[in-house]
């Protein structure tokens, strides 16, 4: 087993040929392409080569970090691969079977999970601050929190420590752009034709960006283009206000109140 001396000489190695250093974690091609000039071995040196992952040309470490997957069992070209000690092993039906009891045991909900490739400037964090915070957090206990903001929104369940990264609650909530990171993440209004999406086309609205601006947005278009009210005689000197739909109704991110009009 080589040492962490033997490491360290390797890191800062001039033999090329033996070593090869990477920052990437993937790109395949490359580490199959340095496995395979290793195993040619045209120096004819028999020694033995090395790949280094998060490591610089110069020998400088990179910083990279390499965490367990969540979602488990990871497959490389349809095998899993496993390691047990020193003994490096394709994962057989057993072996699967855990490592998928395990992922569903252990699966955090999808907003709770971090998003790796995000950082703490990807969401709108005086929002957070100034809006959020105060109505989610009692004042005084707010008042006497000292920590660190970063520390203070994984209190809140928007931001991963471990992984240093905003979780996707805050990007879906308070994200600067969430569909940079997930393609998916927008609003949208479609109104058919007939009583199927097979109709046509009559309106079609999107909203896109974090909940905490698009909601306005969504109840004023809910407001003023989806529900109508008119009044409608019921003596002659009396009328009252009839709506399609009562407002409340398509207001799920908001307490329901009593409605002084009918629903028609």
């Amino acid at each position: 087993m080589i040492t962490k001396e033997e490491i360290q000489e390797l890191l800062h190695s001039t033999e090329t040929y033996r070593v090869e250093r990477t920052i990437s974690t993937g790109d395949m091609d490359k580490f199959q392409e340095a496995i395979c000039a290793f195993a040619n071995d045209m120096p004819n040196s028999r020694k033995k080569g090395y790949l280094i992952l998060g490591a610089h040309d110069n020998g400088e470490l990179s910083g990279l970090k390499v965490t367990p997957s969540f979602d488990t069992p990871v497959r490389y070209r349809g095998r899993t691969f496993i390691r047990i000690g020193p003994r490096r092993d394709i994962a057989n039906a057993q072996e699967e079977r855990i490592l998928a009891e395990r992922c569903a045991a252990s699966l955090p909900t999808f907003d709770t999970r971090p998003c790796r490739e995000a950082t703490i400037d990807d969401i709108d964090t005086d929002i957070i601050v100034k809006e959020y915070m105060p109505r989610a957090i009692a004042p005084d206990v707010l008042a006497e929190d000292r920590r660190p903001l970063k520390e203070q929104l994984a209190a809140l369940h928007l931001y991963n420590m471990q992984a240093d990264c905003p979780t996707f609650a805050a990007l879906i909530m308070f994200g600067r752009n969430p569909k940079f990171f997930m393609h998916g993440a927008y609003i949208q209004y479609v109104h058919f034709r007939g009583n199927d999406n097979g109709g046509q086309i009559l309106n079609e609205r999107r909203f896109e960006g974090c909940l905490y601006k698009v909601l306005p947005e969504l109840e004023n278009f809910l407001r003023d283009g989806i529900i109508t009210k008119r009044p409608v005689p019921i003596s002659i000197l009396r009328e009252k206000d009839v709506v399609n739909y009562p407002f409340e109704h398509v207001q799920p991110w908001r307490e329901r109140g009593a409605s002084s009009a009918e629903g028609q």
